[in-house]
């Protein structure tokens, strides 16, 4: 082959990776990639380093007679003749002659310019006759050689992937121009290219021209940009090529077709293709995948596009959103319609998908928020529901946004858009902490909900959700059943997750979450609780990571906080926990309204982590802001009349006969070991070990291990010393063995009488003692008795380190002093800072 055939650039750089694919001896090589990519490049460095071994290299036309002759006259340039038979096809004669020659590898570039599908045919034809022959092609597109034409054939494939440039080999481009010391450059060029070969050596080139000028370089994205924009406008001689270019490359990676749509439905189903092979489009596939844009090419013809034409470009945006509004792809119609600023298409969109965007799109509507005036939203109802529970808006317009309930049930015509702006509803007020006007909503929005109503299922699962947080286990249940029996497989998988957590709380033995509920929300923490009460802190870690990971607003926000505290609390690291529940209540302050579980859920988790901590009165004054016989904060007043001193008052605390059957099996076995431990310090031995047997018995029946880290494993040693092998056996588990108990084993607690409280409160407001005595009524003597005793108690000496040290105890808030006032508002009276 002759040399002045084949030239090669000198910024160009040897590829072993690719050669040693050029090597192998296959009989059909196509190199398949878009302009630019360098496939002629490469050939030509190939053939160079065959040295004089026989290969002929053509140029496609669009003649198949122009384009057999070139084939002809290459292979006599190569020394391979034969005689011409008339009574045969040209290409029986040109078969005869490649047999005869045998070792020949032909080159075919620029495929893509031949129409007539016979010709591969005949080229395949030839491969298969001539066991000699090696087919080297370079082709743009997909249409030519397709994999299921030459299965029979032993065939190597390069794409744009492979012959795309790595980062070292951008770099090398560099370096063969000149410029050393490149790594940075290399990775900006780079990365600005995406490895598209001939933007590389053109960024090389320009750079190697500049330094040799003396002048500064501009930055990668400059040079490339500059490069792109002039080398694909040069290319794009098709007034509706150039259209649908300047289109894909506004819309950033879009699906064929819609790019079909835009360029004109089936007449423009070709151009697509056209693109991919002019390089305007990287990986460019066959209809029905989407193409890739390399985002340099995108952004140089974007740029050019959005300055000559910006309402052609709001227009495309336009037609874009309603295309993946017509083809329900919420999220990308949405965003489509804000960039073409068109606040009324989007809000229609919001108005129609609103629930998917709020579980599924969350960063699409914040976006879409940002950018939307208020007063477009305000004209839908659900939109202003979404804004409501996305943002957490500090006003109340949703409220003048939402319609009521019809006072009877509506037109079925009319029930649609009842049921769906009702449910919207629901979960404002619930997310508002407004439970027992959500309850109420729910309840009524189901009475209007007959069989085969839109959105039933869902709208039962709303429902035992509400009913879930606001503690009516029994209600929840009976929602949730019948959401799981309205709703499809995937759809039930939530409300069974939820009946899990239903299950958990009202005592039942769940062993597990159900398969199709793990991966939901409510699944999660299911699992989370499970594992938690386990010990197995691996799965809990992963399902807390889990649950901060799902998009959407969280409904069940108090059980999440519960479970992520309750974990680092077991992972040893109760202050983590305490700073936590602090975030969460910064984020839901105005959520926790009357008449639901997340006050008292957070409640008993502050307290957990205060009395693990060692602060025993900080929990007992968290507690009193409950009513003392909330059943999620038994086990822990029972707790700390344990560890502060008053084991007898434990054991009655344990004994409340209606709680125990009620409540969840991992409090059960808790209050059980409470009550074990309390009857050992109170001097029975012997019920003492007969709690702890059947609290063994529970735990071996459920699996439920972190009950036995809650009390002190000393005191529980040796009361299983006496209730038998098993006991013995249990606190030996891998799980419990050689871990520290969750809690001290006791709390130097500070209890005060009512007449100590009031006077710990004037004393904080700065009153002298005789006026503390005017104000109760009582002697100035009386007064003095009382704060001696308030001294003795708080370990003090003096008035300001009695107060300080009621502050530090909690018995004072952190930032009380002195008041003006001579009055001082009492607290909620209590004989003790632990009621019994």
């Amino acid at each position: 082959m002759n040399e002045d055939r084949v030239r090669v650039g000198r910024e160009l750089i040897v590829r072993p990776r690719l050669m040693r694919e050029l090597d192998q001896p296959s009989a059909l090589t196509v190199l398949r990639a878009p302009l630019g990519f360098g496939k002629t490049a490469l050939v030509a460095q190939w053939l160079r380093d065959r040295g004089n071994k026989p290969a002929a290299r053509v140029r496609a036309t669009a003649s198949p007679a122009e384009f057999w002759d070139r084939v002809r006259d290459a292979l006599l340039d190569t020394g391979v003749t034969g005689p011409a038979d008339p009574a045969r096809s040209p290409l029986h004669g040109l078969a005869r002659a490649v047999r005869a020659c045998g070792d020949l590898v032909l080159v075919v570039d620029d495929f893509d310019e031949i129409a007539d599908g016979g010709v591969e045919r005949d080229l395949l034809y030839l491969l298969r006759d001539c066991p000699g022959l090696r087919l080297v092609v370079c082709v743009r597109g997909e249409r030519h050689f397709a994999r299921h034409r030459r299965l029979d054939l032993d065939a190597v494939e390069l794409t744009a992937h492979d012959l795309a440039f790595t980062v070292d080999e951008t770099e090398a481009v560099l370096q063969a121009c000149g410029l050393t010391g490149t790594p940075q450059w290399a990775e900006a060029v780079h990365h600005e290219c995406g490895g598209w070969p001939e933007p590389v050596r053109a960024a090389a080139i320009v750079l190697r021209e500049l330094s040799r000028a003396g002048r500064p370089a501009p930055s990668a994205p400059a040079i490339v940009t500059e490069y792109l924009r002039d080398r694909l406008l040069s290319e794009l001689d098709d007034e509706r090529v150039c259209d649908l270019a300047f289109a894909a490359a506004l819309l950033g990676p879009a699906p064929t077709g819609l790019l079909v749509s835009l360029a004109g439905g089936e007449r423009g189903e070709h151009l697509p293709a056209r693109l991919g092979a002019l390089g305007l489009l990287v990986e460019p596939g066959p209809a029905g995948r989407t193409p890739r844009w390399s985002e340099a090419a995108r952004a140089a013809l974007s740029e050019v596009f959005c300055t000559r034409h910006p309402a052609r470009a709001r227009e495309l945006r336009g037609r874009a959103a309603q295309w993946y509004r017509d083809h329900r792809q919420p999220a990308a119609a949405l965003s489509e319609a804000v960039q073409a600023q068109d606040p009324e298409l989007a809000v229609r969109i919001v108005d129609e998908h609103w629930l998917d965007l709020l579980e599924n799109h969350t960063d699409v509507l914040r976006s879409a928020f940002a950018a939307l005036p208020v007063p477009a939203l305000e004209t839908s109802a659900r939109a202003m529901a979404v804004r409501d529970l996305l943002l957490r808006a500090p006003d109340d317009r949703v409220f003048a946004a939402l319609p009521p309930l019809p006072p009877s049930a509506p037109e079925p015509s009319a029930l649609p858009e009842v049921l769906d702006t009702g449910l919207a509803t629901l979960l404002v007020l619930r997310g508002r902490g407004l439970l027992l006007r959500a309850t109420a909503h729910g309840d009524r929005l189901l009475t209007f909900a007959g069989a085969g109503a839109p959105r039933l299922s869902r709208l039962f699962q709303e429902v035992g959700t509400t009913r879930l947080l606001t503690g009516d286990l029994r209600a929840a249940r009976h929602a949730l059943s019948t959401a799981a029996d309205l709703a499809g497989p995937a759809a039930a998988a939530e409300a069974h997750g939820q009946l899990a957590l239903v299950s958990l709380a009202a005592g039942g033995d769940v062993t597990g979450v159900p398969a199709e509920a793990a991966g939901t929300r409510s699944g999660t923490l299911a699992r989370a609780i499970l594992a938690l009460d386990r010990l197995d802190l691996k799965t809990a870690a992963e399902c807390v990571s889990r649950l901060h990971r799902l998009p959407g607003p969280d409904p069940l926000w108090p059980v999440t906080a519960f479970v992520h505290s309750g974990y680092l609390w077991a992972a040893g690291d109760p202050l983590g926990g305490l700073k936590h529940l602090d975030q969460v209540r910064a984020a839901h302050g105005g959520d926790r309204g009357p008449g639901g579980v997340a006050g008292p859920l957070l409640a008993a988790a502050e307290a957990n982590l205060l009395i693990a901590l060692g602060h025993g009165n900080h929990a007992s004054a968290v507690l009193d802001e409950f009513d003392p016989r909330h059943p999620l904060l038994r086990v822990i007043r029972a707790r700390l009349l344990l560890l502060g001193g008053n084991p007898a008052e434990a054991v009655q605390h344990c004994e409340d006969l209606a709680w125990l059957r009620a409540a969840p099996r991992s409090l059960e076995l808790e209050l059980m070991l409470i009550r074990a431990i309390a009857q050992l310090r109170s001097g029975d031995r012997t019920g003492s070990a007969g709690t702890v047997r059947r609290a063994v018995s529970s735990a071996r029946r459920t699996g439920l291990l972190r009950p036995f880290r809650t009390v002190p494993r000393a005191e529980l040693a040796d009361v299983a010393s006496h209730a038998g092998v098993d006991a013995l056996a249990l606190l030996q588990e891998p799980a419990l063995r050689n871990v520290p108990d969750l809690f001290p084993k006791r709390l130097d607690l500070v209890v005060l009488t009512d007449r100590e409280r009031h006077i710990l409160d004037y004393l904080a407001a700065g009153l002298p003692s005789q006026r503390i005595a005017h104000q109760l009524f009582i002697s100035y003597n009386t007064v003095k008795t009382h704060v001696r005793g308030l001294y003795r108690k708080l370990k003090a000496g003096s008035r300001d380190e009695a107060l300080a040290r009621a502050r530090a105890l909690g018995l004072l808030p952190a930032d009380a002093g002195p008041a003006t006032t001579a009055i001082v508002p009492h607290r909620s009276p209590g004989q003790t800072t632990v009621p019994a």
